[in-house]
Formats: structure tokens, sequence, C-alpha cells
């Protein structure tokens, strides 16, 4: 993806953040998060996952979106009772949304890869950022339990500082509560 622009289906995300190198599972119930997932099934299996500004937005437009987001490959689905939808995915490489068109039923938007310049900082000073992240995110697993178990320590293995702080983010950084049920 590299100084090209693509389209692809886009999932907006209440509550939480999935950011490049991280797998998590999350639930879907709106109907065009299904229909973005079952477009990507057909396709590459790769979406766009965005996280909204306001949780409680139901039918969210780009302005009630975040520009930067995560292209992410579909490991798994599991279809659960009621509608709902486990999904599974891994985070490939960060992006930035440029356009969002509701072509119903799903969100499909113009992305492009998002490049992070890390050779602007010299290496103790990635190092130093990188044992700080780390000493923050084992702070918050501490505070919650759950992701302790779940995230915590496979982050803490993260060599260098562009994984650690593009996996560490969603949780630890952001603290955004609890997404409600149903994305």
């Amino acid at each position: 993806m590299v100084d090209k622009t693509i389209t692809m289906p886009v999932i907006a995300l209440r509550g939480m953040t999935v950011l490049p190198k991280m797998m998590l599972h999350f639930d879907i119930s709106r109907e065009k998060s299904i229909a973005a997932v079952e477009k990507a099934m057909v396709g590459d299996q790769k979406v766009c996952l965005v996280t909204q500004r306001n949780p409680e937005e139901i039918d969210p437009g780009i302005e009630d979106l975040y520009q930067v987001g995560t292209v992410a490959l579909i490991k798994q689905l599991v279809k659960l009772p009621n509608n709902v939808i486990r999904v599974m995915v891994e985070g490939l490489e960060r992006t930035e949304l440029l356009t969002l068109e509701s072509e119903e039923p799903l969100l499909v938007g113009e992305i492009e890869e998002l490049q992070v310049p890390m050779d602007i900082l010299d290496p103790v000073t990635i190092q130093a950022m990188a044992e700080i992240v780390k000493e923050k995110l084992e702070a918050y697993g501490k505070e919650n339990q759950r992701i302790a178990k779940e995230v915590v320590p496979g982050l803490l293995v993260i060599p260098d500082l562009g994984g650690t702080s593009g996996s560490g983010g969603s949780s630890a950084v952001l603290g955004l509560p609890p997404p409600p049920a149903g994305t």
C-alpha cells in the first residue's frame, strides 16, 4: 500500500481501538458492520477499523470517526445468538481514512497507508520511550485484570517502540471505557 489509496470496507468501533500487531476479538451487531465483514470475507479478508469519537452514535459519518485507523485481517468469525458476530482480527498497518461512503448496506472508505517515521529519534531515546510505555502497561494491567491476562504479557515482549506503541495504545494510553455490546 505504499503511496496509493485503496477502497475497502470500514467498521466503526465503539469504545475500542485496534492497532498494528494487535490480535483481538470484538462483537458486531450493526448491519453496516456485518455487511462490511461479509464483503471483506469474499475478498482479501481485510477491513479498515476506525474508532468512533462518540460510542453512543448509532450511524456514524466521517466526522464522527477518528481519521487514523488500522487495516486488519479477519482471522475468525463466530456467529452468536441475536444476530451478533464475534470477529477476531489482526491489526496490520496504520491508515488514514480519507473518505467515507455509506454504500448501503455498508461503510466503504478510501484509505492510505500512514507512515510513521522512526528514524528521527536516536536509539537511546527510542529505548527509553519503549521502557516508559512498558512500565505504563504494567501499571495499567494491575488496575485492569482482564487486560492484564489477555493483552499485557504479549505487549511486554515486543522489542521495539514501533511495536509497543502500535499495540499498547488502544487499551492503556487511550483509557477508553469498555466498549458497548455490538459494535
